[in-house]
């Protein structure tokens, strides 16, 4: 992994970091004004050229395109306007910045494309979108990891074109089954604020939780802040060895609130952009109380042979044993935050013929919050940090890569230390055929008990139960050869294969005893179906696995249908 990430350019970024750190804050930065087209802000004329879903020109057009425009509210304008409303106050734009304004619409859910275009003096700009299917009622039925799971509800990703993100649901999976309420409300004040809501009824508990939220929607908008709460009662279930190993009860009550400014910006020479230095102040509280529910206590540990009297009389110990430390954080915290500019607009990485937006640049963040320390259940320090980048290996192929780093620092118990990273090289062998090759290495030191290391089925270790294989540390390793074959269906779904190995491995220490210590392997063949005019932006994966494994009870075959945020 080393080869892509070069360290001195590393160390470089980090003293960069530092260094600005203990700039004077208010210091301009002449370099780039030569760079910039100013503008009479009165002069200037924006026009929003909304688009519905299906052009009705085009000669492959059939009825039921037409039904669909028919039904559609088409984005109002006076949703895009507060969409692009950190745009729009700009006297002095540039060509970074109808670049920024394309990407943060395509972000939307509900816009599938944008583009913005202008004259040379900038003061005449066309600010054109195209709208996403928002409106649909969802049934999904499926097995993951061993366990069946549905959903049934609608939902709205653009209700009544004002941007309005809504989801009514019943659903069942692995942890719990019942109802819930997704909101996302724009606010309309012009500075892309947005409020939060959710409200959940399941068969373990409730949930309530509500967020105002003002994000940094451009890389100059100056601030941002968030304030809000989330309380959650309900049951944690863990599994292993393709079975349920404990239950217990979760409550969590968590606030937060958080003011973020942009110190800095300075040109960089490489990327002919502005870096950016953020920092951050904010206040959080963070507690989790645990207690005994009734556990089903099935892994091989010697408790499911035991006589019912016996098993009765080891009850009390099972529970202590899997039943997490309660944690009460309270802490005041800082974070400084560095952005590289240097985005591309790509194609066939995460998802199938559609735009996909990364930004190549580094992006380092570090956080680090203090605590009472000898308050009981509580850390005295937390730390957060996160470093990304992408690479250009040739012409071919390109490299993703991330690290991670928490660590929380107690007085009266063990340190807890978690470093993960992850790595993804795209390789492109055709136009319709391309190589990926993935790995997620994961080391830990005392990890919460209720946020186990595993491999399974929810890590990608496809055709293996949610789970499955416990330890202190994990890698897994993805390869695949994919398929391209530019079939769209009646302009609704572009069609892609894939065949897949998967190899991976959690070591270390566990609570309870693993089936397989050794390497865990699978391979199998799949086709991929991406919706390319719904909001969802899901990938359809229908595959056929096949597991190789110790134990006798994983060794047929597996066919798996389940929607993924990629491919």
């Amino acid at each position: 992994m080393n080869r892509y990430l070069p360290s001195k350019l590393l160390y470089q970024r980090i003293i960069l970091l530092c260094s600005l750190t203990l700039a004077f804050n208010g210091q301009a930065n002449n370099d780039i004004q030569n760079l910039t087209l100013k503008n009479n802000c009165s002069k200037q004329n924006i026009h929003f050229k909304r688009n519905t879903i299906f052009d009705e020109q085009d000669k492959d057009i059939l009825f039921f395109h037409r039904w669909v425009n028919a039904l559609h509210i088409t984005t109002k304008q006076i949703t895009l306007k507060n969409e692009a409303a950190f745009f729009l106050k700009k006297c002095h734009k540039t060509e970074h910045d109808l670049a920024e304004l394309e990407r943060h619409l395509r972000g939307r859910k509900f816009i599938r494309d944008a583009k913005v275009t202008t004259d040379a003096s900038l003061n005449n700009i066309t600010v054109e979108t195209w709208d996403n299917w928002s409106l649909m009622p969802t049934f999904s039925y499926g097995r993951k990891g061993g366990v069946n799971t549905y959903s049934v509800g609608i939902k709205d990703r653009n209700l009544l074109g004002l941007g309005i993100d809504a989801q009514l649901q019943s659903f069942s999976n692995a942890q719990r089954s019942g109802y819930k309420l997704d909101t996302t409300v724009p606010l309309f004040l012009q500075k892309n604020t947005e409020l939060i809501l959710r409200i959940a009824d399941n068969n373990d508990g409730k949930q309530n939780a509500l967020f105002i939220n003002k994000a940094f929607a451009g890389l100059d908008t100056d601030y941002a802040y968030s304030i809000g709460f989330n309380d959650e009662k309900r049951s944690d279930t863990l599994f292993q060895n393709g079975q349920t190993l404990a239950s217990f009860r979760h409550n969590i009550a968590y606030k937060t609130v958080n003011y973020s400014w942009l110190s800095q910006s300075f040109y960089n020479d490489q990327t002919h952009s502005d870096d950016k230095l953020r920092y951050s102040i904010g206040i959080t509280q963070n507690r989790n109380v645990f207690s005994p529910s009734e556990p089903t206590l099935n892994n091989k540990e010697g408790l499911s042979s035991l006589s019912f009297p016996l098993l009765l009389t080891n009850l009390t110990s099972a529970r202590a044993k899997f039943l997490p430390q309660n944690r009460d954080f309270i802490y005041p915290w800082f974070k400084v935050e560095y952005i590289e500019q240097n985005f591309k607009k790509l194609t066939n990485i995460h998802l199938v013929t559609q735009i996909e937006d990364f930004n190549f640049g580094w992006h380092i963040s570090a956080q680090l919050g203090i605590a009472d320390g000898k308050k009981a259940n509580s850390a005295w320090a937390l730390w957060r940090s996160n470093i990304s980048k992408g690479f250009s290996i040739g012409d071919k192929s390109l490299a993703l890569v991330n690290f991670y780093l928490a660590s929380d620092i107690y007085n009266d118990r063990d340190n807890r230390i978690l470093a993960r990273s992850d790595a993804e090289l795209f390789y492109n062998l055709s136009d319709n055929l391309s190589f990926y090759l993935a790995n997620t290495t994961i080391l830990s030191q005392q990890q919460y008990v209720d946020q186990p290391i595993t491999l399974g089925g929810e890590s990608g270790m496809r055709g293996f139960p949610l789970q499955y294989q416990h330890g202190k540390n994990s890698t897994k390793f993805t390869a695949e050869l994919r398929y391209y074959p530019h079939i769209n269906l009646y302009k609704l779904f572009e069609l892609a294969g894939a065949t897949f190995i998967d190899v991976g491995k959690a070591s270390g220490a566990s609570l309870a005893t693993n089936i397989d210590n050794g390497w865990l392997y699978s391979i199998g063949i799949g086709a991929r179906i991406y919706s390319t005019h719904a909001s969802e932006g899901r990938v359809v994966h229908i595959d056929l696995v096949k597991p190789f494994s110790d134990n006798p009870d994983l060794n047929g075959f597996e066919i798996r249908f389940q929607g993924k945020e990629t491919f």
